[in-house]
């Protein structure tokens, strides 16, 4: 009896580690028009709709920092993130939202180690063409470190994810550039 009380406690105990968050079933489709269209590029600050708790400030700045990298090569030869923006000339306007992220920290890897869950987070982002105000694309992107790899990396998988969700958002322009 006292075996069975510990098992069940045992798997209550894993259950909510769990994270709520999963891939969207939808596929992510080509922009109605190709981003080599568009000679300048906008870029607005990430915005997150996800808790602090659940996704802090800290983990937002991160994919910032990665997008606005990537994103600047990913529109090499385009006038990125003018200071005057030309009216005359196609822009492209991203805008960046977390819409729904969990990251467990390093702190909460080394106390809990896999029982902190699993980090996962879902970043939409829309592309407006900025003369016409047409949406041309809003794919969302999923990234997940499962507990164990997060546990076995002291957290190091839970940061690669915010790193691969950026990658994922610059790899989509690369490949609907022409």
């Amino acid at each position: 009896m006292k075996k069975a009380i510990y098992v069940v406690a045992g798997i209550l105990l894993l259950a909510g580690c769990t994270t709520h968050i999963h891939d969207q079933d939808d596929t992510i489709t080509a922009p109605k028009t190709p981003f080599d269209k568009f000679t300048q590029v906008i870029i607005r600050p990430l915005t997150s709709t996800a808790s602090e708790n659940d996704f802090p400030d800290k983990a937002v700045a991160n994919v910032q920092k990665d997008l606005d990298k990537c994103m600047a090569d990913a529109f090499a030869g385009t006038t990125y993130n003018p200071a005057a923006p030309d009216t005359e000339k196609p822009t492209v306007l991203i805008e960046p939202a977390i819409v729904d992220g969990k990251k467990v920290s390093t702190a909460q890897r080394i106390f809990f180690g896999a029982l902190a869950g699993s980090s996962a987070v879902l970043m939409q982002v829309k592309f407006t063409d900025a003369n016409s105000n047409e949406i041309i694309a809003q794919p969302v992107f999923y990234a997940k470190a499962a507990a164990m790899s997060g546990a076995w990396t002291f957290g190091a998988q839970d940061n690669a994810m915010l790193s691969r969700l950026s990658d994922n958002a610059c790899n989509y322009v690369r490949q609907y550039r022409h």
